[in-house]
């Protein structure tokens, strides 16, 4: 069972689920680049959440000063690895062909002048969508 969540957690929690419901306004306006961009931050958002899941509701504030500082705090390859090492177990295979279609995704998307596409968009953001509910299952 994981620890309650404390207010830093409830924060991420909270700002992934809006980050993602921007997401899908802005794809649907058909601002791919930017959907994206804004997806990935949810997916980083939960991820923090569920490593947070393992800290004792006490320490969890202190712990993400400390640990989700950097680039690491949002890298979404180091934060899932983070959480599975602390939970000591894996992803559903569904889960992680999820992670595997958003993994390479980075902040630096923010500088990208082209417009992604529909088709590259869609599966993203789908990805996304699942795995903030199976996230969401967990906390």
């Amino acid at each position: 069972m994981p620890n309650a969540l404390s207010k830093v957690a409830k924060d991420y929690r909270r700002a992934a689920i809006n980050r993602y419901d921007e997401a899908v306004l802005l794809y649907l306006a058909g601002k791919c680049t930017g959907a994206m961009y804004l997806a990935g931050y949810a997916v980083e958002c939960m991820l923090k959440v569920l490593v947070l899941t393992t800290v004792p509701v006490a320490q969890q504030a202190e712990f993400a000063k400390n640990e989700f500082r950097g680039n690491a705090g949002h890298d979404l390859e180091s934060l899932r690895a983070s959480y599975l090492i602390r939970l000591g177990g894996g992803l559903p295979s569904d889960v992680a062909q999820r992670f595997a279609l958003v993994r390479d995704w980075s902040t630096d998307l923010r500088y990208d002048p082209r417009e992604s596409k529909d088709d590259e968009a869609d599966p993203f953001l789908k990805a996304v969508e699942g795995i903030i509910t199976w996230a969401e299952g967990r906390v």
